[in-house]
């Protein structure tokens, strides 16, 4: 997962200057340095804070809040993050240098905010994933029939699918309520349906 370091305009409480050492390392660094990457649950500006270092030690700014939501549960449950150097960008008149950072959770990439592990046998058969959609449209046309055991599978299996795809875990609250309501909509919905009929 490509991110853009954030706060890099900043100094560094050793009072060094970011820039300058993101200057120094588009000239030398090289695509696919290592980069470290610190958790700081104490940060007072954000208590999913992690910072961002090259391998030389020197602090180069943080994961962007959005990411670092998702990642610092990862990485407070024990796993193992890595992050390589994309590239430096920027620099010159009135551009400030910036930084592109590739993540992966225990060496495996992540595309999207999901993980993605290229030797999962699950992920591998796509079979499994046109199953789905065909047990999905069955359902539903028997829940469109008006039976109610049909609804109620239809209903179940929706919301399987739909934790199955979004880990409520690593959604914010206002994600979480935003799914609630339109999944409790659709279950009125139905439920509306079948008195109908």
């Amino acid at each position: 997962m490509y991110t853009k370091v954030v706060g890099v305009t900043y100094k560094n409480y050793d009072r060094t200057s970011r820039q300058a050492i993101l200057k120094r390392m588009k000239e030398t660094a090289q695509k696919g340095d290592r980069i470290e990457l610190r958790r700081e649950p104490d940060n007072p500006h954000d208590k999913n804070a992690i910072a961002v270092f090259n391998k030389d030690g020197e602090q180069l700014g943080y994961i962007n809040r959005e990411t670092a939501e998702e990642f610092a549960q990862y990485m407070d449950d024990g796993e193992r993050i890595t992050a390589d150097l994309d590239q430096i960008i920027g620099g010159g008149f009135m551009r400030p240098y910036g930084c592109i950072i590739d993540l992966a959770i225990r060496g495996i990439k992540v595309i999207g905010g999901q993980v993605k592990d290229p030797n999962s046998k699950w992920d591998n058969y796509p079979a499994l994933h046109f199953g789905k959609i065909a047990i999905g449209l069955l359902l539903f046309f028997w829940a469109s029939s008006g039976s109610p055991i049909g609804s109620i599978l239809f209903i179940v299996f929706l919301g399987y699918c739909l934790v199955k795809r979004f880990k409520p875990e690593k959604m914010s609250l206002y994600w979480k309520c935003v799914a609630g309501v339109i999944f409790l909509l659709f279950v009125i919905g139905v439920i509306l349906s079948m008195i109908s009929n």
